[in-house]
């Protein structure tokens, strides 16, 4: 595998789930309807995050290693 195939950002993800049906394990591929898209919040400015389902604050977040996505606050509490 060329290096860019491993710093390039997904589109969408895939998911490989064993289930049952009736009895019997069957395996099941899913891919989520919403495409990832590029943050801009602060912290993880540049990471890719993908919306799960129609959930109010559900998401899928790719942060790589040695990610540097900026300076930001701590969580209010």
């Amino acid at each position: 595998m060329a290096a860019d195939d491993f710093n390039s950002k997904p589109s969408t993800l895939n998911v490989t789930a064993i289930s049952a049906k009736n009895g019997a394990s069957t395996i099941e591929c899913w891919q989520l309807a919403s495409p990832f898209k590029s943050s801009a919040q602060p912290g993880v400015s540049g990471a890719s995050f993908a919306q799960l389902g129609k959930a109010g604050a559900v998401s899928y977040a790719l942060i790589p290693a040695k990610f540097d996505g900026g300076l930001h606050n701590a969580p209010a509490v």
